[in-house]
């Protein structure tokens, strides 16, 4: 498959995302954590959903409100996603081989952290 057709396939995958947040938010749909459903406990990503709806809605306060972490998500998120378009033009491959594996490690102690805080803390 050429390059050309995995670029629209990706520009089409990502539309349909954007579409699909985009009617959560304008019908007020809301995905259930399923770790939540089994174990009672707040999973590091709950309401992620909402805080995405809330985004679209550009209400700031709302979307930390639902997860204080998914603006670190998103940057972290974000930064994946370049490293793989960039190794994918120099290489032909959508990979993730990051220069240094720090931010992967912090991100990843930083999300259980959050996912134990919450938790502990009746606030979260």
């Amino acid at each position: 498959m050429s390059r050309t057709k995995k670029g629209i396939i990706i520009i089409s995958v990502l539309c349909v995302i954007f579409i699909f947040f985009l009617v959560l938010a304008f019908f007020e749909i809301r995905i259930p954590c399923i770790f939540k459903e089994l174990t009672g406990l707040n999973c590091p990503g709950c309401g992620n959903t909402r805080a995405t709806v809330a985004l679209f809605k550009l209400d700031f306060k709302e979307m930390l409100h639902y997860n204080l972490l998914y603006p670190l998500e998103l940057i972290y998120i974000f930064q994946v996603g370049i490293i793989m378009i960039v190794n994918y033009f120099k290489k032909g491959k959508f990979e993730y081989s990051a220069k240094t594996i720090v931010i992967d490690i912090v991100f990843l102690i930083l999300l259980i952290t959050w996912g134990i805080v919450r938790n502990v803390v009746p606030y979260f």
